[in-house]
């Protein structure tokens, strides 16, 4: 709607840049205006953050997706970049823009195998569970051998049921299954580390 913050803004700086609001923006504009309104967001949250919680890291969102145009305006405003990272290792992380120097915490990253749990073996597929547990170790071994990781969090700790959660995933990712029995090569994998 024309009365949308946001919009009204647009068509302010639309009309004070070409005298105008044109009725076609073009990408350029649209661009710059999505750096402004990143820039703004990562900015408020993070003062209002430090007044409430001045002793506190600002930890920004978490990316699932990253890209430049967006990590860059947050890497000038929160404490610890946060991705979530689906790879075999963290080695030549390629999500971190060279301008932006903060540590680096993996929000999501997992494996799954298909020789227990339910049938789908996740993002990363191992042969089976031991290989899942060499694979966690090589993960988290590599992080914690880069200096910028300052940590890692496994996706989540169960699986997801084989009928599917709300958005139908249904992967073999957790440290436990659906009826809590570990998964004693990861868990001992997880101890290992």
């Amino acid at each position: 709607p024309d009365d949308q913050p946001a919009k009204r803004e647009f068509r302010w700086r639309l009309a004070a840049k070409y005298g105008r609001v044109p009725a076609e923006p073009s990408e350029v504009d649209c661009c710059d205006f999505s750096r402004v309104l990143l820039e703004e967001y990562f900015r408020i949250v993070r003062e209002e953050f430090k007044r409430a919680a001045p002793h506190k890291l600002y930890l920004g969102c978490r990316f699932s997706a990253p890209d430049p145009f967006s990590v860059l305006p947050a890497g000038k405003y929160v404490d610890v970049m946060s991705f979530n990272c689906y790879r075999w290792d963290v080695v030549g992380f390629p999500y971190m823009p060279k301008e932006i120097d903060k540590p680096v915490m993996i929000g999501e990253f997992h494996f799954g195998a298909m020789d227990r749990g339910p049938v789908h073996p996740s993002l990363l597929q191992c042969k089976d569970q031991q290989a899942r547990a060499e694979a966690y170790k090589r993960y988290v071994t590599s992080a914690l051998r880069d200096p910028r990781f300052v940590g890692v969090h496994w996706h989540q700790y169960f699986d997801t049921p084989a009928t599917g959660r709300f958005d139908g995933e249904n992967f073999q990712n957790g440290c436990v299954d659906v009826c809590d029995t570990p998964y004693v090569e990861t868990i001992e994998a997880v101890r290992w580390i």
